[in-house]
């Protein structure tokens, strides 16, 4: 197998690294791990080139995980902290490198003319050279990451677009300062504009709060769920607020704190997101249609909605997620109907399809709660027993559909 090393003494390495890196002492040992060619020092590991095999969309290890090992078992001294002078100078096979918390030397991926991202990883590395990424395409980007969300801030136009598969469930005000993007040495947000791309479909519990800045936002259909205080303390969500104080994007209610009296949420919402201020204390009642599958309930990790307000008045039918959230915080509820799931419709999504047989599964497998309307759906037979034979009449019905 061809191998390309970067082919530095050690010597010559403690003269480069000088200045900008730390100084290190002579290499105990190389090998391979992944594709990767490495060399491990008394306190940690260097990569230093890379094997005929890698290619595409690579991501540098964090650790170097020995034969039998778990990742959680590698001591500090087999973390990856630099990728060292020219280690992928003139590989062409790469598109993308996602990058940790590592130092980046000279030339170490210079002449790489069809790397089109860099991504980092939680953190942007500290020490970067200037020539790391010499000769690569002019229209090189760099972006943070996390999960199959990415995102690039532009400094000129003050905005952060963010792109890829999946939620921002991971993003955070902290991890955002963590990460720098956007944000000045003070810890002060300078982004202005939000544009999230089509494929996104998720905005995490405090996404964006405290974006002190940002008044313009562009989000597609493609976003389906939005959890609470994702927008807390934005010019862009007071701009929302004026023109109508119950706020909702794509079937989500993201904010009411300039609610008051009685609210009716609109039919065809889908999601209340919760939140964490006490802005419901104005609130006497609120009508809850039986297209809200999901009210946010109390966690760490996403505030409640209708925290904190005991005299508040639910409104809804019965066997939805409005009467269930009323019992589990003793709210009291006021039924406005009797809801009656689709037959079959276990998952209460208004769609019959596998996802239901896999939910019943689950339920009579005693690996899913008990809920009213998945009894009430999952009864196929109407004998007023959910069991084995209702999961084979389920299959039918998806068969003949």
């Amino acid at each position: 197998m061809r191998k390309f090393y970067a082919a530095l003494t050690t010597v010559a390495m403690l003269s480069c690294m000088a200045g900008a890196f730390p100084q290190m002492t002579a290499f105990a040992e190389s090998g391979i791990y992944n594709g990767f060619v490495y060399e491990k020092y008394e306190d940690h590991v260097a990569v230093t080139g890379y094997t005929e095999e890698l290619s595409g969309e690579i991501e540098i290890p964090i650790s170097i995980v020995q034969e039998g090992q778990n990742s959680w078992e590698v001591s500090s001294d087999w973390r990856v902290t630099e990728i060292a002078d020219s280690a992928f100078a003139g590989c062409e096979a790469i598109t993308s490198v996602t990058l940790g918390d590592v130092r980046i030397a000279s030339k170490a991926f210079s002449d790489c003319k069809n790397l089109e991202y860099v991504y980092y990883d939680w953190f942007k590395p500290k020490q970067t050279a200037e020539d790391a990424f010499e000769g690569c395409s002019e229209n090189l980007k760099f972006a943070w990451k996390t999960g199959g969300v990415a995102c690039i801030y532009d400094e000129d136009s003050r905005t952060l677009d963010v792109f890829g598969s999946g939620g921002t469930d991971s993003f955070s005000g902290n991890i955002w300062r963590l990460g720098r993007f956007g944000w000045d040495e003070e810890g002060n947000c300078l982004i202005q504009n939000l544009v999230i791309e089509d494929g996104v479909t998720g905005i995490g519990y405090i996404a964006f709060e405290g974006f002190a800045n940002l008044t313009n936002v562009t989000i597609p259909e493609s976003v389906t769920e939005i959890s609470g205080g994702a927008f807390t303390g934005t010019p862009w969500l007071a701009a929302q607020q004026e023109i109508n104080p119950l706020v909702i994007v794509n079937h989500n209610v993201i904010d009411m704190e300039k609610c008051s009296g009685d609210v009716v949420i609109p039919d065809g919402v889908t999601r209340i997101c919760g939140v964490g201020s006490k802005y419901d204390s104005q609130l006497t009642s609120v009508t809850i249609p039986a297209s809200v599958k999901i009210i946010e309930e109390g966690s760490l990790a996403t505030g409640r909605a209708f925290a904190w307000n005991e005299t508040l008045t639910i409104r809804g039918y019965t066997n939805t997620a409005a009467e269930r959230f009323a019992e589990t915080y003793h709210y009291q509820f006021e039924p406005i109907g009797e809801y009656l799931p689709m037959t079959g419709d276990c998952n209460d999504d208004g769609v019959l399809n596998v996802k239901d047989a896999v939910l019943l599964k689950k339920f009579l497998m005693h690996q899913y709660k008990e809920e009213a309307c998945i009894a009430r759906a999952a009864d196929i037979n109407q004998d007023n027993i959910v069991n084995i034979y209702d999961l084979i009449a389920l299959k039918r019905l998806l068969l003949n559909s």
